[in-house]
């Protein structure tokens, strides 16, 4: 029997990775040429537009022409090698297809064999090809957010807690088979409210605050456990009659001395008092004698008790009765209440380990608590951070200890709200791998130690590094390649590599789908399958590996070892004899047994053993089958290391990673056993290189804003730099050198041509398609695509969203709004076709879950536990800021979710919805929350700033009304309708409202530079990273003119443009001319949009 779990890497490595990329297997580096010189080979000289370009144009074109492109792939986009490169991923992909004929399809003419492999040879080379003996690729750096085996372990050994993230969680996601990638590490808001919860979880049980332990129990007679004559009595307490006791079991948290209260009365009778042994634990008893008659005493022990459960009792010893006495006749007892409190004083050996070993410095005598707790964590970051701290992040984090002891509470429960900073800080939760030297974006460093001890312990260990690897990187020696080597053989042979084994092995081989409903087996075919024999598989497989790390074995064992592990289930099921019991045990499988290695084991379901591979071999039995491999053990190795790889460092296995998988198969080829592997793959991070933060990616924007504008107080008199802004735009003096206003452009397809009345409809159609709509009310819509949909197509595939659409006023799809045009023309600028709209969203909340996938859940804590949390927020917060401006755009987006931008934003949205509810106040509320419009204009920027600063997405439409929107704005002494206003005819009154209304829609966009301008980003800010066109396809509302735009051009692209003037066409430009200039700046190569009639030019004179 053939196990499906393997035959992934079967198919890998007898189809030479073909098979393995159409199942999501990695790049196939084996074809990846690496000359050792600079002589290109003759395939390299093909010229591209003579001898390679025709032959997708004669082949390929039927398909994937510009007219319609099947599956979105247009070939005549690339006209040029570079081209090619550029989109990789794409051409790998391709270059497959021609590779094993499914390009073109079978029903189509097929190229001659010649001209095929001439193709897949070139485009192998343009693709592949690696000099390895030049400076080489080493790879990003990824950032990677714990995953939760991760985090569980490193708590466990950080603190001595154990904690099962498990349960409560969101699962990790999983890429190129791992569930520790970078690159799907995200960290929703759903994460994050976990973290802060984990957080608390576990420093309340690696820290005791004293009050924890010290009890105050008040025992009520009444409530008490009775026996003998003792039972409820007046005044809630235990009354005894006749010989009777009142006892309790309470809880002892630690050892020490107690006081203990009673409270008692009696009804004297005879010649004695009332007495009562009160007792407390096995060591102590007291007889106390209760002198008054019906009137309570209080009396007061100290007590040592030891840790545990204690009985405290009392007892009536002493009844008398009798009925001829003279005076009283009868003695009872009232116990009313015991109480014991303490202990006053804890010995430092009560607390828990995880306590003394993080606080080893107390408040005393010349040390303030300040000092206490700096001391503390002096020695605590440094682990918990995994590098050398600086004396301002002690400070940081050790504040926290005095803001809560004046509160009231104690030096523990201070250091308990510190530890929970640390642990929902980004430098916890987060790798991130430091070099040796300062490196500019794009170039590389060494890793440092530190880096290099992370990367080792999380590849072996899943945790974070012990003492002895922060020594030696301490020491400046962990990167010595003899030390490495050492440290790997050390680890292999610690148990905390039990879970690479586990891990690894797990995901590489499919273990855990055996928990899915992925594998379910035919009960009619395999009636012996079950739950515990599908548990006997997993085992099998485990330990099978982990005898090949643990022993040292040769890496082929896992494809020809004639040995497994069974119980005597498992035997039975594979007919070995001779096993008895649960225990698994190592066998040797006997002659004439069809077994052999991995391949054979039944981890998923059997599967027919006989077949041909893609490379033509034919095979009866799993022997020969293994035989057949067995002969391509490079192609074995090659593949288990790049499995390996990819799970060491957190990332993809790319092209350039060639030379690197080749220094570890010459390892493999000396010395085949696991180690060696490990090793090799160990000086990996030593060998290769730690690259700098990627160049920051460019953004696009496109804010509309209905009706047009007075445009005297718009359009600037001069050209050029020296210009003076005019009064509508005022409110950007102070960002005069970050856009330039644009003047000159226009919409000809916004205009009637023959349509008649509509223009407020035509504007916002036209605004980013260039195109004329379909005049109708009816469902038979009909348009263009927008620009943002254009970009999207081609780099909407780098983010979570391909493109974002938001807006301020909710629209229509359907009905009339404009003279005969359908609403869906005046409530959209974003058309992801002809016929169909890319809606728009108002509502703040509902564009965050967009974003973020779901918001925070409002738990109603404690108000101790927001006061404080909302004071870890602000440091972290701190802390997220610092680490962003070390990354590039593609590792930012690990931090997308985190604790900044997101919580303010979250906080925001829930404080306006909030508002909406209260009573609105006589003016009107725009659709949604807030109630305010600018508040709500700018929760939506703020928004856009967030969406692009998490590269959720680099694109984004904003609608600030709809077109022709007659909305009113009494906020700033507007109560008319916008739309009324604009036909103004001349009306002084009429035309400075609408400038007013103008103006402050332009403050607004003030507001959203400056946030913008705020973020740092590489080596300048968010906004010079961006370009934002802000504008409407009318210029006089008045006369519905459509040329001379009200057009401004905010950023810096990136380097591409140069803001800060006054940028005047004449003749009347096409808005779309605009457009292609700005894709292009995208890396989108678009040569021609709408009505567009090439590129604007002057954008970055």
């Amino acid at each position: 029997m053939i196990s499906a779990s393997v035959l992934a890497f079967v198919g890998v490595v007898a189809a030479g990775m073909v098979w393995g990329w159409m199942t999501g297997e990695p790049t196939d580096l084996s074809r990846t040429a690496a000359a050792g010189g600079s002589t290109l080979p003759a395939i390299a000289r093909l010229d591209f537009e003579t001898e390679i370009q025709p032959f997708f144009v004669a082949h390929c074109a039927d398909c994937h022409g510009e007219d319609f492109p099947e599956a979105g792939l247009n070939l005549a986009r690339y006209d040029s090698v570079d081209s090619i490169i550029e989109d990789r991923q794409t051409w790998e992909k391709v270059e497959k297809l021609i590779r094993i004929g499914a390009m073109p399809p079978p029903d189509m003419d097929q190229p001659s064999e010649e001209d095929r492999n001439q193709i897949v040879e070139w485009l192998d080379h343009q693709l592949y090809y690696v000099d390895c003996s030049a400076d080489l690729d080493p790879g990003r750096v990824t950032v990677r957010r714990l995953n939760q085996t991760e985090y569980r372990n490193t708590i466990r050994d950080l603190l001595g807690v154990d904690f099962d993230p498990s349960r409560t969680f969101p699962s990790d996601d999983v890429g190129y088979g791992f569930d520790n990638i970078g690159d799907v590490l995200t960290i929703p808001p759903l994460l994050v409210e976990k973290y802060l919860d984990a957080a608390e979880t576990i420093s309340l049980a690696a820290i005791q605050a004293p009050e924890s332990l010290r009890i105050h129990h008040k025992l009520v007679g009444a409530e008490m456990k009775h026996s003998g004559s003792a039972k409820k009595g007046p005044y809630a307490s235990a009354v005894m009659p006749s010989r009777g006791r009142a006892f309790e079991t309470v809880r002892v948290a630690v050892d020490g001395e107690y006081t203990l209260r009673v409270e008692a009365a009696a009804d004297q009778a005879g010649d004695e008092p009332a007495k009562m042994e009160l007792t407390a634990g096995p060591d102590f008893s007291k007889i106390i004698e209760i002198k008054s008659h019906k009137k309570p005493e209080e009396f007061e022990f100290q007590v040592v008790l030891s840790k545990g459960s204690v009985e405290i009792s009392g007892s009536f010893i002493n009844d008398f009765y009798d009925e001829k006495a003279k005076g009283r006749k009868d003695r009872n007892l009232y116990l009313k209440s015991i109480e014991l409190e303490g202990p006053a004083k804890i010995a430092e050996s009560a607390y828990r380990e995880s306590h003394r070993r993080l606080i080893t410095v107390t408040p005393a005598d010349g040390v303030s608590p300040l000092e206490a707790a700096q001391a503390n964590f002096r020695q605590f970051l440094p682990r918990a951070f995994r590098r050398p701290v600086r004396e301002e992040e002690v400070e940081k984090f050790a504040a926290f200890v005095p803001m809560v002891m004046d509160r009231g509470e104690s030096f523990e429960s201070g250091m308990q709200i510190a530890l929970q900073a640390v642990l929902v800080s980004p430098q916890f939760l987060f790798r991130t791998e430091g070099g040796t030297s300062p490196g500019r974006p794009g170039t590389a460093e060494l890793l440092d130690d530190y880096a290099l001890a992370s990367r080792l312990s999380y590849f072996l260990w899943s945790s974070m590094p012990d003492k002895t690897l922060f020594d030696l990187a301490a020491a400046g020696r962990l990167h010595k390649l003899d030390v490495l080597k050492e440290q790997t053989l050390r680890m292999l042979a610690d148990e905390r590599a039990d879970e690479l084994v586990r891990n690894f092995s797990g995901q590489w081989l499919g273990l855990r789908k055996l928990s899915t409903n992925e594998v379910a087996p035919d009960p009619k075919l395999f009636p012996e399958y079950d739950e515990t024999l599908r548990d006997d598989m997993w085992k099998e497989t485990e330990l099978f590996f982990g005898s090949i790390v643990r022993d040292n074995r040769s890496v082929y064992d896992l494809l020809t070892a004639r040995d497994t592990f069974v119980n005597e289930r498992l035997a039975r099921h594979y007919g070995l004899e001779g096993i008895e019991g649960e225990e698994f045990r190592r066998v040797e499988l006997p002659e004439g047994q069809q077994r052999a290695g991995l391949l054979t084991h039944d981890g998923e379901f059997p599967v027919d053993a006989n077949g041909t591979l893609p490379t033509g071999e034919s095979f009866e039995g799993p022997l020969e089958l293994i035989g057949i491999l067995g002969q391509r053990r490079e192609e074995f190795a090659r593949c288990l290391a790049e499995k390996m790889l990819t799970y060491a460092l957190g990332r993809g296995v790319e092209y350039y990673d060639k030379c690197t998988i080749d220094s570890i198969l010459m390892r493999l080829a000396d010395d085949d056993r696991f180690a060696s592997l490990a090793v090799a793959i160990a000086m990996v991070p030593r060998a290769a290189w730690a690259a700098g933060a990627p160049p920051t990616p460019n953004r696009m924007a496109f804010i509309f804003f209905p009706n047009g504008a007075i445009m005297k107080d718009w359009k600037p008199e001069q050209a050029g730099t020296d210009y003076k802004l005019p009064k509508t735009l005022a409110p950007l003096e102070k960002h005069q050198k970050d856009f330039m206003v644009i003047s000159g452009l226009a919409h000809d397809k916004a205009r009637a041509n023959g349509d008649g009345a509509g223009d407020h409809a035509r504007c916002s159609a036209a605004f980013l398609t260039g195109v004329q709509p379909r005049k109708t009310d009816g469902a038979d819509i009909r348009l263009g695509r927008s620009v943002d949909q254009v970009a999207a197509d081609v780099i909407g595939k780098n983010t979570r969203l391909p493109s974002l659409e938001i807006g301020i006023e909710a629209g229509r799809q359907a009905g009339r709004c404009d003279s005969g045009y359908s609403c869906a023309y005046t409530s959209n600028i974003s058309w992801r076709s002809e016929t169909v709209p890319t809606a728009k969203e108002i509502h703040p909340n509902a564009v965050f879950e967009r974003m973020f996938g779901g918001g925070v859940e409002d738990a109603k804590a404690r108000a101790r536990r927001n006061f404080y949390r909302q004071s870890i927020l602000d440091v972290v917060t701190d802390d997220a800021a610092k680490l962003r401006t070390k990354l590039g755009g593609s590792d930012r987006r690990k931090l997308d979710e985190y604790f900044q931008s997101v919580r303010e934003i979250e906080q925001r949205i829930e404080r306006a919805a909030v508002e909406s509810q209260a009573q609105i106040p006589d003016f009107e509320v725009p659709d949604g929350v807030p109630r305010d419009w600018a508040e709500h204009t700018r929760l939506m920027y703020d928004l856009m700033v967030l969406a692009f600063e998490t590269d959720t997405t680099r694109i984004c439409t904003f609608m600030l009304a709809n077109s022709g929107s007659n909305r009113s704005y009494k906020e700033i002494g507007v109560g008319e309708g916008h739309h009324q206003l604009s036909h103004h005819r001349d009306d002084a009154e009429k035309i400075e409202k609408l400038q007013r209304i103008d103006q402050y829609m332009i403050t607004q966009f003030s507001y959203f530079l400056d946030r913008m301008k705020s973020i740092e980003e590489g080596t300048g800010n968010l906004l010079d990273h961006s370009m934002i066109t802000y504008g409407c396809a009318i210029s006089d509302g008045n006369r519905h003119r459509h040329e001379d735009l009200p057009v401004l051009l905010a950023g810096r692209g990136n380097g591409t443009l140069t803001p800060g003037r006054h940028l005047k066409y004449e003749n009347e430009v096409p808005m779309n001319n605009l457009y292609v200039s700005l894709l292009n700046r995208m890396d989108v190569p678009e040569k021609s949009v709408g009505d567009s009639t090439g590129p604007a030019k002057g954008l970055d004179a």
